[in-house]
């Protein structure tokens, strides 16, 4: 089976296909906020807002692969560059705050290595008896706007 073809010649970008995006700028936009513009093969231009990114060291004129996560009902592209740190499928270990540091008591609250916050719903499954340890190992199964979604 092969890739259906673009007008360039190149593969027509499908949903879950990780591509080579060039960074051409950054650029601030009506709403204030900083975006950075990628260009696919084709030539075609793309925005990604660069806050949730500011980990990556995403420079211009370099390449940077992304996942397309969507494309939505205009022909909008969703990107999500490809983590520096975590891939999915793998299992890393993440350090466990203290029950303390936030205000719902069913939740947990697990730490990212670029110190991103990430609830998780309290079970007696994870922790059925003393206290909860320091860190918890999960399997990351996404990654959306530079923090990762994980099952325990």
């Amino acid at each position: 089976m092969s890739l259906a073809l673009n007008a360039y010649g190149l593969p027509k970008l499908r949903e879950g296909m990780n591509v080579d995006f060039f960074v051409r700028n950054q650029i601030v936009l009506q709403d204030n906020k900083t975006y950075f513009i990628l260009e696919d093969p084709s030539e075609t231009k793309h925005f990604i807002e660069a806050d949730p990114y500011h980990h990556y060291q995403i420079q211009s004129g370099q390449k940077l692969r992304c996942q397309i996560v969507k494309i939505n009902c205009t022909g909008r592209i969703i990107l999500e560059p490809t983590h520096p740190v975590y891939k999915i499928g793998e299992s890393y270990e993440f350090r466990l705050l203290p029950s303390d540091s936030i205000d719902q008591e069913n939740c947990y609250l697990l730490e990212d290595v670029f110190g991103n916050l990430i609830k998780i719903t309290k079970s007696d499954k994870l922790f059925p008896i003393g206290n909860p340890p320091i860190s918890i190992r999960c399997i990351i199964k996404s990654i959306k706007k530079g923090i990762p979604e994980f099952e325990i």
